[in-house]
């Protein structure tokens, strides 16, 4: 009896062992896998755009699109371009919803956005569009274009600015007047409501295939009388400065240097070898740190050809979208991107040309330091990623300059991504560093002045 006794409660206490030991590893494969997942973070960008236009305005009727994500607290505005940028969004297998908004405009609903990678909705040549004349009636606005807008129109209709009962919200195409114009606009969008929008085609995410490795018609050259210099970063790299403010000297063609942009550049402008000149920003009519740079480098090298291949891309990180192979992890779309619009760009050239890979310029970061879990990888991942280029470039000695973020708290952890920066021009052989804190900017993008100091900098 005792035997029996005893074997019974042995074979009790050996079954809670193993049920404890199998709770325990579940829930540490849990966990593990809830880490390994939590993570994986994506960026929504794209280009908004306003039905409205007028040529007596010096104002954008593209900016100040609020776009959020219904239900979370991220949210992004548009620039005088239309351009927005919403970073580190974690992934999710469910979908987002994207409200895009701005006072006398239509709410547009963007539904059944699946975020498992990078998603631009919305070209420069292809915006998304907004349509005017949904006017607040007591600070409300009810999503339809009807005789209630019509009426609170009316209260203020004939005033200009200046005028007591004058609001400058509701003068939609901005001249100053409250007139017939303004009516205009909303007749044309009479009895459409956010249902009216036609639906918007989500792309699919961008993904990360093999990266390709450089083959060039003929190998890069130490000393060689063509020097290639390659641009790349996010959207400080493309550049939104206005071509239309630049003196006619900076405006003038660059001639004898010669460019390749690939990314966020205007179709027009993009995948051939054309003249450096005003245009090669990321925008219609915009210019980036190419401008200056190539101007700058021409005058160092007379005795050379200067060559640059501009591959650079808005709201993008290093974490995930630039991610270099030795980095670990998957690696991100754009490596793979830069080294085929490298291999297209130098397989355009002469097959003559003897060419030397002779530096690479970054101006890169402010996505990554959106994030404090993510701006922690910065020098890492710089590192990395500095190393497997002078790999693929076949130019171990490639000098590489970087472009320091800016100090704004729009960037919240913009501290970590600086001084990770610092940390590799310390300790990577070959790596050159600059501030962009004092050079002309609206808090995000650098301005004019701003861009061509930061091209004379590279």
């Amino acid at each position: 009896m005792f035997m029996k006794r005893f074997k019974n409660q042995y074979a009790n206490y050996r079954f809670k062992i193993v049920f404890t030991m199998i709770l325990i590893i579940g829930s540490m494969f849990f966990l593990l896998n809830t880490v390994g997942h939590a993570l994986a973070a994506y960026n929504i960008s794209g280009y908004i755009k306003s039905d409205v236009t007028n040529s007596t305005s010096s104002g954008s009727f593209n900016s100040e699109f609020s776009v959020n994500i219904d239900g979370t607290g991220y949210k992004a505005s548009t620039d005088s371009n239309g351009y927005f940028e919403l970073n580190n969004i974690p992934e999710s297998q469910a979908s987002y919803t994207l409200k895009i908004s701005k006072i006398c405009y239509l709410t547009r609903t963007i539904s059944n956005v699946k975020l498992t990678g990078n998603i631009v909705i919305g070209s420069q040549t292809s915006p998304i569009m907004l349509w005017a004349g949904d006017i607040p009636v007591n600070g409300q606005q009810d999503n339809t274009i009807n005789m209630s807008d019509i009426i609170e129109f009316a209260k203020k209709f004939n005033s200009v600015a200046g005028d007591s009962h004058y609001t400058a919200d509701i003068d939609i195409n901005k001249d100053n007047a409250i007139n017939m114009a303004d009516i205009v606009i909303i007749a044309r969008n009479f009895n459409k409501t956010d249902s009216s929008y036609p639906v918007v085609d989500i792309p699919v995410p961008s993904i990360s295939p093999t990266p390709t490795p450089i083959v060039s018609p003929s190998p890069s050259v130490s000393g060689a009388p063509y020097k290639i210099f390659i641009l790349s970063g996010q959207s400080n790299m493309c550049g939104i400065g206005n071509n239309y403010y630049l003196t006619p000297e900076q405006a003038a063609p660059v001639e004898g240097v010669k460019i390749y942009a690939a990314g966020t550049v205007e179709s027009s402008m993009a995948n051939f070898w054309g003249t450096l000149k005003p245009g090669y920003g990321g925008g219609s009519g915009c210019f980036g740190p190419e401008l200056t740079f190539g101007r700058d480098m021409a005058q160092k090298l007379p005795n050379n050809k200067v060559l640059i291949i501009k591959i650079a891309w808005s709201g993008t990180s290093l974490w995930a979208d630039w991610r270099s192979p030795s980095a670990g992890g998957t690696t991100g779309k754009l490596w793979t991107d830069l080294l085929s619009n490298a291999n297209k760009a130098i397989a355009a050239l002469d097959p003559s040309i003897k060419y030397e890979i002779a530096g690479m310029c970054w101006m890169q970061g402010e996505a990554d330091a959106c994030a404090s879990n993510i701006a922690s990888e910065y020098e890492p991942l710089l590192t990395a990623f500095i190393g497997d280029a002078r790999k693929a470039f076949n130019a171990p000695n490639m000098p590489f300059i970087i472009g320091m973020i800016d100090d704004t708290s729009t960037w919240p952890y913009y501290a970590m991504v600086r001084e990770a920066e610092q940390n590799v021009a310390q300790k990577v052989p070959h790596v050159g560093i600059f501030d962009t804190k004092d050079l002309d900017t609206d808090g995000s993008h650098y301005k004019n002045q701003g861009l061509l100091d930061m091209g004379s900098l590279f």
